[in-house]
């Protein structure tokens, strides 16, 4: 039965969208990297804060992305040119809307970001450097959420990766001429990410109109007909709270490292960035999961869904297992790349194994994600989130305090799992019940 799964079909939206997604964290390893070889860690870990504070705050957004892939799903699995149209207006002015209102919000969110997350004045300094040059990007990633949503719902991979690796390679040059060559630290990261994001908007509109010019020969009048704000609005706010505690514990995670001092606030900067890899590498698997879902829910279509929820998945879980292997035997070279701090290497792979066990406890979730994306089952994702964040993270961390930056690992790794666990349940009572469509 294995293998008559559309692994194919799969694999052909997967592949892309791995190498894209990978290329994401790579250049954030890159900019760990260069940062890493400068004469002072505080620059690695003030980089570190404000990636994460401006991540908590695009990633936030990220409904962007993953609302637009589900809705344009749907409307493709229909046979419905008009909606996809419509989902790519309405999408796009949301994301002008909220660019704006953030850029305008800066003056108080980010100095409040920076002071939950940490105490040291002159890390916060840093940070706040970085984070005044970043926000202005807001409306270029906001609208390249929309237009990879789009594509991804279109089951179109390849125009993504070929802007992702084009935009990264230039964001990796400027690295080098603004960190290495003129020195700039933690400003130069800044601006070599604004600077390459800006790019890729403007290479994924000149793709649009390029191959996909067919679904702009609209009238606007039948568009603004067509409008269906309550069922947009409703998916969009429940992807955006899950978002928002799920980046809760991210940025609470990286608060409680630079509690810890420096040396332990670089490392986690370092275990975080290799686990974002995993993470993107695992979503091309979850993206092709949710468009192939989306498509199945449009067409109505129940054993299409389970048939493209199992292709998608098996792959996922092979390319996990592989990770925590190299992550289990792999981690002195690769710490080597990341650093050439000893203190910092030494105290790294203290908590190596933590890592090495995140891929196995994480592809469930991820993988589960997708699919509840692609079949618009957000508020369920919602609720479960809840449950994670304040019923498991937080209780665990508190409990576990006592072992330090260990109880903190041991803490995510658990509201993984329970993640996990919870939305297999659910995906079998959705089954057993037949409430998928």
């Amino acid at each position: 039965m294995l293998n008559t799964l559309p692994h194919r079909r799969a694999w052909q939206i997967a592949w892309p969208m791995i190498l894209s997604n990978i290329s994401v964290p790579l250049m954030g390893l890159a900019d760990t990297a260069m940062l890493g070889h400068l004469d002072s860690p505080a620059y690695l870990g003030a980089v570190a804060l404000g990636a994460n504070l401006i991540a908590l705050l695009y990633w936030m957004f990220a409904f962007l992305r993953m609302g637009t892939t589900a809705l344009t799903g749907q409307a493709y699995g229909a046979g419905s040119a008009l909606g996809i149209s419509l989902q790519f207006v309405q999408a796009s002015a949301l994301a002008l809307i909220l660019a704006l209102v953030l850029v305008l919000l800066k003056p108080w969110v980010i100095p409040l970001g920076l002071a939950y997350m940490v105490d040291d004045a002159s890390l916060r300094t840093l940070s706040q450097a970085y984070c005044d040059i970043r926000i202005f990007s807001a409306p270029a990633v906001f609208l390249n959420y929309v237009i990879l949503g789009w594509l991804i719902g279109l089951q179109n991979a390849r125009i993504p990766l070929v802007i992702t690796v084009l935009a990264n390679l230039l964001n990796l040059l400027l690295d080098y001429i603004f960190i290495v060559e003129l020195g700039w630290a933690h400003q130069g990261a800044a601006l070599a990410t604004l600077i390459a994001e800006y790019t890729s908007l403007v290479l994924g509109v000149a793709s649009l109109f390029l191959y996909y010019r067919k679904y702009f020969n609209f009238r606007w009048q039948v568009i603004f007909s067509a409008l269906k704000p309550l069922q947009t609005l409703t998916l969009n706010a429940d992807l955006f709270v899950r978002t928002t505690l799920l980046l809760l514990v991210f940025n609470f995670l990286m608060k409680q490292s630079a509690a810890q001092g420096e040396v332990v606030l670089a490392v986690n900067a370092i275990i975080l960035q290799l686990m974002l890899f995993v993470a993107f590498a695992l979503d091309g698997y979850a993206h092709a999961a949710e468009s192939m879902v989306a498509e199945a829910k449009g067409a109505k279509h129940v054993r299409q869904l389970h048939r493209a929820s199992l292709a998608a998945s098996l792959p996922a879980i092979v390319i996990a297992a592989g990770l925590s292997l190299l992550f289990l035997f792999a981690a002195q070279p690769l710490l080597s790349i990341m650093t050439d701090q000893l203190e910092i290497r030494a105290e790294a792979l203290k908590y190596f194994y933590w890592l090495s066990l995140l891929p196995l406890v994480s592809v469930g979730c991820y993988m589960l994600d997708g699919i509840f994306i692609g079949a618009s089952q957000t508020r369920i994702m919602l609720y479960l989130m809840l449950i994670s964040t304040l019923l498991v993270f937080f209780p665990f961390w508190w409990l576990l305090s006592g072992y330090n930056n260990h109880g903190l690992w041991a803490a995510f790794t658990l509201f993984n799992f329970s993640r996990t666990t919870m939305m297999t349940m659910a995906y079998y009572f959705l089954s057993r019940f037949d409430h998928w469509i």
